[in-house]
């Protein structure tokens, strides 16, 4: 937790193991410390029966005599779901006499329609951003707390930066519990010897909630779960904002409320696409709690490369070791793009390409060049072969795809009942028309036109440009006709043999990443082998996304492969099984490892959301109405003797 800049915890729904205390105190962790009341069956009732006053009461008691002299607790909780009623407010009357040093919070008491004046604060479970906003603003003087937020339920944790706008920007709101900490599965083993996570309904027990209780930020083993890397980004206290990028010129805020930022060191560097270029060290910090200084980064006015990027990433790393992390660990980051003026991307003239050869063959047109020859179907409309010196690096065509394999938040907001119809969108296409012309004897262009059956027959438009230097550029177009639903994903799909199973990107990670959750990946250069890379969840489901990917390799032991070019950029992922072996398991030890590798490349698919698991959608801004859609990519046959991935990725083919 201290590592990725938790500051808070909430005990729940009990007070917990003393060590817990001891640990929070030694390592400067507040806590909320909770009663050992939920009445969540019965609701309010007991709290407001006579008989049950001293059984509520004395779980106070207790609570506070055990840890009244613990440092970490600066809250005390007078339970959880238990309703309001006169027990609970005999509960925060003893409290508040016994130890007037602390505020009390109960969400029960707390929360709509009425907020009692026997708290301290103003307490929410799951408030949407537009909601605790007003509560902020309203006339209770109260701090405000979200007791639980953004359900860390599988793959989730989207626009935690949106909630953490507000929060910072207005005063009342104090913070907020992610909940919670740790998926709760306990470890089993299979009949043959497999060890997976098991949950409800695993052992017996009838009534269950299946995996409801796998909503943590870590995985039963204590993995972290790649929203941590989200959590640890949003939460930093240390902050960079650009004044003039140009001149290395930026403000450093410290948001801590008691120390100083001398205890870490301060670090530059700058990136040009997938190389680091210059970096350096900042001068010593001494900002004090809550102020700002100007910083200057006097890095060299970079030589412009032709249709290249430039990132200025600055970190704060622990300037001695703690007993939380070594020396040199990263508590703070920031990247910017810097505006460098550099030339357009090399062009590379059409007629300087080799010549190509389209065969019109029953079924099939080929496209054949040095080295490569690309199959398109007639039928499918599809690529369903791409040879490179004689090796076939397609294992299953590059088709259209709409879906995804639910995540849990999907299955909470009824995605499959209300967008479902894009779930064979993509395999149930009728194919209309599939045209093939020498455009110039360089460039062959092939355009199928097909049919969706969703709404009344969405257009669905591939155009493949294959030119002599074996780059195949892929449009893809969609027109909705009809009511159609918005789409859970825009993209395409294909299989390659498994031995291109190394994975090198230039784009956001290193870990997993999506739409709404990627403000922890920072832009560059990453790369491992497909089963490394992979996320597999407690219950699998959508995983190992990587967004706004530049460009991507998979290749061989020997770096030969497949390179993919953004044009602009892509959301991707790669894996060793296919979507269906995803959509069926449901314990790890149930995905298969298959001798193919899955890979995606997607225009976007919906953010994964996060305000709640059981109906919360992904916010408007990540999610992709019913509309015209429009996206290119290069693929191109790859080896190190062809090039440099990043120089071929820069040029642009006339």
């Amino acid at each position: 937790m201290k590592a990725n800049n938790i500051n808070a915890l909430r005990m729940s729904h009990y007070p917990n193991d003393p060590r817990m205390y001891e640990l929070c105190d030694q390592y400067g962790i507040y806590v909320m410390d909770e009663a050992n009341v939920e009445t969540h069956g019965v609701n309010g009732l007991l709290t407001n029966i006579p008989v049950w006053h001293t059984s509520f009461v004395e779980r106070a008691i207790r609570m506070v005599e055990r840890d009244k002299n613990h440092s970490c607790v600066v809250i005390w909780s007078l339970g959880n779901e238990s309703g309001a009623g006169p027990n609970h407010a005999a509960m925060a009357g003893w409290i508040h006499d016994y130890d007037p040093t602390r505020p009390i919070h109960y969400e029960g008491a707390a929360g709509r329609p009425f907020d009692y004046p026997y708290v301290d604060m103003i307490s929410r479970m799951y408030e949407r951003i537009p909601g605790i906003i007003r509560l902020a603003t309203n006339n209770d003087a109260r701090p405000v707390v979200l007791c639980e937020y953004v359900h860390a339920m599988g793959n989730s944790v989207g626009n935690l930066p949106e909630y953490w706008q507000a929060i910072r920007s207005h005063k009342r709101l104090i913070g907020a519990f992610v909940w919670d900490f740790v998926d709760q599965g306990i470890r089993k083993t299979s009949p043959d010897g497999r060890s997976y996570w098991g949950y409800g309904g695993d052992f017996g027990d009838v009534p269950n909630d299946d995996n409801f209780c796998c909503n943590g930020l870590v995985q039963p083993d204590r993995k972290p779960n790649p929203s941590l890397a989200e959590v640890k980004k949003v939460y930093q206290r240390i902050h960079s904002t650009p004044i003039d990028l140009r001149t290395g010129a930026f403000t450093v805020e410290n948001e801590y409320d008691f120390r100083r930022l001398d205890f870490v060191e301060g670090s530059w560097e700058l990136a040009c696409d997938d190389a680091v270029v210059e970096q350096g060290k900042m001068p010593k910090l001494t900002l004090g709690p809550k102020e700002k200084g100007l910083i200057r980064v006097r890095f060299t006015k970079p030589q412009p490369k032709p249709g290249a990027e430039y990132w200025l990433k600055v970190s704060f790393a622990l300037a001695e070791e703690a007993p939380w992390a070594q020396k040199g660990y990263v508590v703070a980051w920031d990247q910017f793009q810097v505006p460098v003026d550099v030339p357009p991307a090399t062009a590379i003239p059409g007629d300087s390409l080799p010549s190509v050869v389209l065969a019109d063959q029953t079924g099939t047109y080929t496209v054949s060049g040095p080295d490569f020859a690309v199959t398109i179907g007639k039928t499918s409309g599809a690529i369903e072969s791409l040879k490179f010196k004689g090796n076939e690096m397609v294992t299953s065509p590059l088709v259209p795809n709409f879906w995804r394999c639910p995540i849990d938040n999907d299955d909470g907001n009824g995605m499959v009942r209300r967008l479902g119809a894009w779930k064979n969108a993509g395999p149930g296409r009728t194919v209309e028309s599939v045209t093939a012309e020498q455009v110039r004897p360089q460039l062959v262009r092939i355009a199928a036109q097909a049919k969706l059956p969703v709404g009344d027959g969405a257009k669905y438009t591939t155009v493949y440009d294959v030119y002599g230097s074996g780059d195949i550029v892929v449009e893809a177009s969609m027109e909705p006709v009809g009511n159609v639903p918005e789409l859970v994903r825009f993209g395409m799909q294909m299989a390659l043999p498994g031995k291109y199973s190394t994975m090198t990107w230039l784009g956001r990670g290193p870990h997993e990443n999506y739409w709404d959750r990627n403000s922890g990946a920072a832009v560059g250069l990453y790369s491992g082998s497909v089963e490394e890379l992979l996320h597999v969840y407690t219950r699998p489901q959508e995983s190992s996304n990587r967004t706004d990917v530049r460009w991507l390799t998979l290749t061989d032991n020997n770096g030969t492969g497949l390179l993919a070019v953004g044009m602009p950029l892509l959301s991707v992922s790669a894996w060793p099984y296919s979507m269906d072996d995803l959509a069926k398991a449901m314990h790890i030890h149930e995905l298969p490892r298959r001798d193919f590798v899955t890979l995606n490349l997607d225009y976007r698919q919906m953010g994964v959301g996060g305000d709640d698991s059981w109906g919360a959608l992904p916010h408007e801004e990540y999610r992709l109405p019913a509309k015209p859609y429009t996206y290119r990519f290069r693929l191109k046959p790859y080896s190190k003797e062809v090039g440099e991935a990043n120089a071929l990725a820069r040029q642009v083919l006339q």
